[in-house]
């Protein structure tokens, strides 16, 4: 079963304001100075700005995406997360610019160029294989979005089987098969098919998952319409529209689980709480590969 606890309306949105403003292949007409589609970021002017996600995690991750094209380059004795602050060469002068992550996409028209995650892409109707002029590798990523619980409940019947669902050659082969452009990869080695899952004896209450609408919700309704009910399992899905009510209703205990981040952006919230939150990352599931687009790219 599907639920939401308010409107989610940002794909629409991003759909109606890229229609309006131009179709993928019209020049750059924005806060750049390039006259022409950018294919590469050697077109890029001297001095663009580039949209940045604004949370800490995603944030070093863009910064790292771009340095690995030469783009700047980083303090290499600086461990973990980076910021801007560590950018020790930027020989063209980029001008950073950070936004919230899900207002990217919609703002693509006011840099030269943005750092847009997958989920927003899709939502976009970006295509990351052909739109992107820099694309993240989804292979051995270490931003793997994955199944969290409690610590208290990580052990909860109910959360390892949903686990272990969510790591079948299934829901492997509805990723790749899905998300054909990129946006979304497999992060994990089947463990075999969901009938090898041995149902459970009790499902008991329905398990509260939250998640983001894409991929995340996609992933978990396939889950639940073709795996959930042999393996003895009942969800119940509450969509999200951002990324901070579902860790937050998670600590309330309003939520059983959540499915809508990585390992950074986890250790990144649970960093900003202070002691007493104990959450669990259980299992990856999937990569959303960070792309570089400039509009009408």
């Amino acid at each position: 079963m599907r639920t939401y606890p308010g409107a989610v309306t940002g794909g629409i949105a991003v759909l109606a304001l890229l229609a309006a403003c131009g179709a993928p292949g019209d020049p750059v007409d924005g806060g750049g100075e390039s006259a022409g589609p950018v294919t590469s970021v050697d077109e890029l002017p001297d001095g663009a700005q580039i949209g940045v996600p604004n949370d800490p995690a995603n944030l070093g991750r863009s910064l790292q995406l771009l340095a690995g094209e030469g783009l700047i380059t980083l303090d290499p004795e600086v461990e973990g997360s980076v910021t801007e602050q560590d950018i020790a060469e930027n020989p063209r002068g980029i001008q950073f610019v950070p936004l919230e992550a899900a207002q990217l996409p919609r703002s693509l028209q006011d840099f030269d160029a943005a750092i847009v995650n997958g989920n927003y892409a899709i939502e976009a109707g970006l295509n990351p294989a052909e739109d992107a002029i820099v694309l993240e590798s989804g292979e051995d990523n270490p931003y793997a979005n994955g199944l969290v619980a409690q610590g208290e409940n990580a052990d909860d019947p109910r959360v390892e089987q949903l686990g272990a669902l969510l790591n079948t050659q299934e829901v492997h082969d509805f990723i790749a098969e899905t998300y054909t452009n990129g946006s979304v990869v497999p992060a994990f080695t089947p463990t075999g098919p969901a009938a090898d899952v041995q149902p459970l004896d009790d499902p008991g209450e329905p398990l509260r998952v939250g998640v983001s609408p894409v991929p995340h919700g996609e992933i978990l309704g396939y889950v639940d319409s073709e795996l959930a009910a042999d393996a003895g399992l009942d969800l119940e899905i509450i969509e999200f529209s951002d990324y901070v009510q579902p860790n937050l209703q998670l600590a309330d205990g309003e939520l059983d689980a959540n499915f809508f981040q990585h390992r950074p952006y986890l250790a990144e919230f649970l960093a900003g709480q202070g002691e007493g939150e104990d959450f669990q990352y259980l299992t990856d599931v999937h990569v959303e590969p960070l792309g570089l687009y400039v509009y009408g790219g």
